[in-house]
């Protein structure tokens, strides 16, 4: 799956698989950057199965260069962006497939590919954009594994999907009648937003989550198969309906809200802490199935890019999970990493309150705050909240 980055006199080409070159350079040939035939040739294009194309610009409209395909015998689907994935159906009945980017079509604020579209619209040298995007997209496939050519999101699935071949959890189990729909969830679970009375003192101190998603993502436990019912006795991780036995824990304000029969549904690890912590309950019902810490590899992979590409890449991985149109559609996964989020900071706040007697002001999904008076209460609370420089770890984000 080589990288051919075209323009009118140079056509670079970048092998993923060669770790002592980025890319090798040769004159253009004649048609390369005009003639969407050069590289879907009739029969079967000669440049490797699965290659990235990327030219300047096409000079035509959308629509056009997806005609132009199509009169090529290959086919591809209309877009608004700037990637086509062009698949032509071979006589031996294997599909090739060659991807073409159009660069002048990018979206600015993609975070991997946007800003050479900007280099190229204020008139940098193309020689040096050419370098920078055959680096850029080697790197992308040497770390996840796969080649970029749609949005973070979409390639973040990709990559998920292919670390798991040949043997692979299900991807879309909710599909054609099954029992638990994605869409129509016994409940769902929400990220924690609280504002209630909290500690006292003469400042606020607050402390944020770093990468908390990605930290939620790396430690939470998925189920590889769909989600079952399973009564009063739990079969793995999923969603559990309770009654619990105190509701006026302080802690049973933090997670859903109880329904018409005084019953709450919680993510299998925020139930896990609060039977730690002493806050019982009686399990009424569950929808749950075994399974393990199937994106925790995932995760070491997105720990590698730059910060600010790899934010992007997981929040659309995540929340594309939770859509009708994504290669994962996994709306379970979506609220397990949010419970497992949630339990992060219900632990953290409870360390807190153990040792310190003090309740945060407010909790906005990652992040904490809480009313002090000294610095000393500020240095014990960073030490419970575990504060430090590592993915899942709490950075202390303001005090005045």
């Amino acid at each position: 799956m080589a990288i051919y980055v075209v323009d009118r006199v140079n056509t670079r080409r970048a092998d993923p698989t060669l770790d002592h070159s980025i890319y090798t350079r040769y004159a253009t040939p004649a048609g390369a950057l005009t003639d969407l035939g050069f590289w879907l040739t009739p029969t079967e294009s000669w440049i490797e199965q699965g290659s990235t194309v990327v030219l300047p610009v096409y000079g035509q409209s959308r629509d056009q260069l997806v005609a132009d395909v199509r009169a090529l015998g290959w086919d591809t689907q209309p877009t608004e962006g700037a990637w086509f994935s062009c698949r032509r159906r071979l006589a031996d009945k294997t599909t090739r497939t060659v991807h073409l980017c159009i660069l002048e079509w990018l979206d600015s604020n993609d975070p991997v590919m946007g800003a050479y579209r900007l280099m190229l619209l204020a008139g940098s040298n193309w020689d040096d954009i050419a370098r920078e995007i055959g680096i850029t997209l080697v790197a992308w496939q040497k770390t996840m594994g796969t080649p970029y050519r749609h949005t973070p999101g979409v390639d973040a699935h990709d990559s998920i999907r292919a670390q798991y071949r040949p043997t692979q959890p299900r991807w879309a189990p909710y599909r054609g009648g099954n029992i638990l729909h994605t869409w129509s969830a016994p409940f769902h679970i929400r990220p924690m937003l609280t504002t209630g009375v909290g500690s006292s003192g003469v400042r606020p101190v607050k402390f944020d989550q770093r990468q908390a998603y990605l930290a939620a993502m790396a430690a939470v436990i998925l189920p590889r198969e769909g989600l079952r019912e399973t009564g009063v006795d739990p079969m793995g991780c999923g969603y559990l309906r309770v009654l619990p036995s105190d509701p006026m824990n302080p802690l049973w304000a933090l997670v859903n809200r109880p329904d018409s029969q005084g019953c709450v549904g919680l993510g299998t690890e925020t139930a896990r802490f609060l039977r730690e912590v002493g806050a019982a309950h009686e399990i009424i019902d569950s929808w749950t199935a075994p399974g393990s810490r199937l994106l925790r590899t995932w995760t070491e992979r997105v720990l590698k890019l730059p910060p600010a590409i790899a934010k992007p890449v997981y929040t659309q991985a995540h929340g594309m999970m939770n859509t009708k149109t994504g290669s994962i559609q996994r709306g379970d996964w979506y609220d397990l990493v949010i419970d497992q989020a949630n339990a992060t900071m219900l632990r953290r706040l409870w360390a807190v309150w153990a040792k310190l007697s003090m309740w945060p002001t407010t909790i906005h999904v990652d992040a904490l705050e809480y009313w002090v008076d000294t610095d000393q209460e500020i240095e014990q609370l960073a030490q419970l909240v575990k504060v430090g420089d590592r993915c899942g770890e709490m950075k202390l984000e303001e005090t005045q």
